[in-house]
């Protein structure tokens, strides 16, 4: 080839390779119809190459554009896109302009995660109530991404919106392209902040004319106790995201925030579920233990009532004036002037220990609190273990103690203890009356009951029945000790009086009845009767076959307070005084001054060891 030739192929090829040499700026019209070309390519997966060049767009221009699709109106389409989608283009001979652009790198599933995208969008946009502002929807669809998606690395879908809302697994792009795609539909303006020092990312909200930063993905991994919803970055400005997210850079547009509104705006300190309902937000206050209502837009507050005698409250959610509320486990819903009157009720019946100590009337008589199985928090799901039943829901809030009701003989209560990763710590079985304090680190717990000496499975149909004749179950309740079981037979003295032989260890149990609290001391020393013994009689004759061995008395009056006490060996005889109306009955080691464990007393037991009064009484 001739030299001359060879120098006008490398000047031809050198200007086809060369940037954009001057040229004019496309028009507004010529802007718009590329705009749906690419709109179009995108609705469709369409990745052959379209020509573009009667458009007149420069590269810079193209990249302009092609962003602002992305992060406006195409966000809800790239929200089905895996993140490595990009844009490709040709120029022209001259290089003036783009003559065609591509879809490139799109993955064969793409358009599918978009149409899975799309109704799950529809479903939570429906959600929006017609009385809300845009802060209001901001707050709701914040909500929803945080409540529903958890941060996870595992397929490339979780840096785009379509792994947070249709997987419900995210990275911090994942969650912020998420809220992006859901404002979107709701006419709010976004963008996308890509931290440069953070390697992080989160979104951009214009709000009545002003810029915030929003991080849902903080709101959710930052917040402790794990897997409640924090809203203490929503809506911040620039100053205050730069305290603690590095250098980052906002896409598309050039603006900064700089608005002060929301600095000390209450939602930021609300930790837990939130729900809308006529202007209003209500949330569940588990500090102070009141419901409470508040205006975002306003920035105010109000207390609605004050659960603190109801027992465990969590929110559900608030529609058509009626707030919804699930109480020990039970979902109730009313209006707010039944649930003050219920509140109200509740102060009347709640019962205040001498330490000052609530107890909450914390009722489960019903078969709709109980499933089968148990909680099992390794799985973090309940478990189908057929011999025994527990409560739908764990109970959180958990008190300083807890007086258990279980009104079904050879039933016990099960109580398993989690801290606030709901990993077990610890567990206990009580039976009726007895006391449960909980342990340090305790947040939540799981309560089941079960039969205390039927080895096999007793099944789901049986506890049903037992509730449906009245079983009662439940913490707290004005609880009354039971009468002894067992026959009254006539003594020397022509009375109706007890044989009263306890030699048998199942009527008796770990510690002291104390009558300060109406309840059971765990004192390792001893070992007391189950129930305080009624119906005086004259006098009694003590039976303790065991050397070394004593039986304490504790005496009460009509009020269940302690008046005397006495200490008696075997053979000797014991008289209440004329105020004696209960008596709490112990046995213990005389001798010996350390604890001497159940399982000693129980060997004993099964050794014949005899315990009673008005055995072989003479006078």
């Amino acid at each position: 080839m001739k030299k001359w030739m060879i120098g006008i192929l490398s000047l031809l090829l050198a200007l086809v390779l060369s940037a954009p040499v001057s040229a004019e700026a496309a028009t507004s019209e010529q802007r718009e119809r590329c705009k749906q070309v690419i709109m179009n390519m995108l609705y469709l997966a369409d990745t052959d190459a379209k020509s573009i060049s009667q458009y007149r767009m420069t590269a810079a221009e193209l990249d302009d554009l092609c962003a602002e699709i992305r992060y406006g109106e195409g966000a809800e389409i790239f929200g089905g896109y895996y993140p490595t989608v990009y844009f490709s283009y040709t120029y022209g001979l001259l290089g003036e302009y783009v003559r065609t652009i591509r879809l490139a790198n799109v993955n064969t599933d793409a358009l599918y995660r978009y149409e899975q995208m799309v109704p799950i969008i529809d479903s939570i946009v429906a959600g929006i109530e017609e009385d809300m502002t845009d802060l209001d929807k901001l707050i709701y669809l914040h909500d929803v991404v945080v409540e529903t998606v958890e941060y996870k690395k595992t397929t490339d879908a979780v840096y785009i919106a379509s792994g947070a809302l249709v997987d419900k697994q995210a990275v911090c792009s994942g969650y912020a392209k998420a809220l992006n795609v859901l404002l979107h539909r709701v006419g709010v303006e976004t963008s996308y902040v890509s931290g440069t020092s953070l390697n992080h990312g989160w979104s951009y909200v214009k709000l009545d004319g002003q810029w915030y930063h929003v991080d849902p993905t903080w709101d959710d991994t930052t917040v402790s106790p794990v897997g409640k919803t924090g809203r203490k970055n929503l809506l911040r400005n620039d100053a205050e995201f730069g305290k603690d997210h590095g250098v980052w850079e906002v896409r598309v547009i050039d603006e900064t925030s700089e608005s002060t509104i929301y600095e000390n705006w209450l939602v930021h300190d609300i930790v837990g579920d939130m729900r809308f309902e006529d202007g209003l937000w209500y949330y569940v206050d588990t500090s102070s233990r009141k419901v409470v209502a508040i205006d975002a837009v306003s920035n105010s507050k109000e207390t609605v009532f004050s659960y603190s005698n109801l027992g465990n409250v969590v929110l559900v959610d608030a529609v058509d004036d009626q707030l919804i509320l699930k109480v020990n486990g039970k979902e109730v819903s009313q209006t707010i002037e039944e649930w003050k009157a219920m509140a109200e009720e509740a102060e009347k019946n709640v019962h205040i220990t001498p330490d000052g100590n609530t107890v909450f009337p914390m009722d489960y008589s019903d078969i709709a609190y109980w499933r089968t199985g148990h909680y099992d928090a390794t799985y973090g799901a309940y478990c189908l273990n057929r011999t025994r039943i527990c409560l739908n829901e764990l109970i959180e809030n958990v008190q300083e103690r807890y007086v258990v009701t279980i009104g079904a003989e050879d039933y016990k209560v099960a109580i398993r203890e989690y801290n606030e990763k709901k990993k077990i710590i610890g567990s206990v079985e009580l039976s009726d009356g007895e006391v449960y304090v909980p342990s340090e680190g305790v947040i939540y717990l799981g309560v089941s009951i079960y039969n205390n000496v039927q080895s096999k499975s007793v099944s789901y149909d049986v506890y049903e029945e037992m509730f449906v004749n009245g079983l009662v179950v439940g913490f707290n309740l004005n609880h009354e000790e039971q009468e002894p079981d067992c026959e009254t037979e006539e003594t020397v003295n022509g009375t109706n009086g007890y044989p009263l032989d306890f030699s048998d260890i199942a009527y008796w149990r770990t510690g002291h009845y104390d009558a300060t609290y109406g309840a059971y001391c765990l004192n390792r020393t001893r070992v007391c009767l189950n129930d305080l013994i009624e119906n005086m009689q004259e006098q009694y004759v003590v039976t303790i076959g065991a050397e070394d061995y004593k039986v304490a008395i504790r005496e009460y009056n009509s009020r269940k307070k302690i008046i005397g006490s006495a200490e008696l060996g075997d053979g000797e005889v014991y008289i209440p005084s004329e105020e004696v109306i209960y008596l709490g009955i112990s046995i213990y080691n005389n001798v010996q001054s350390k604890g001497v464990s159940f399982e000693v007393y129980e060997e004993m037991f099964a050794n014949g060891l005899v315990v009673g009064f008005n055995l072989d009484v003479e006078e």
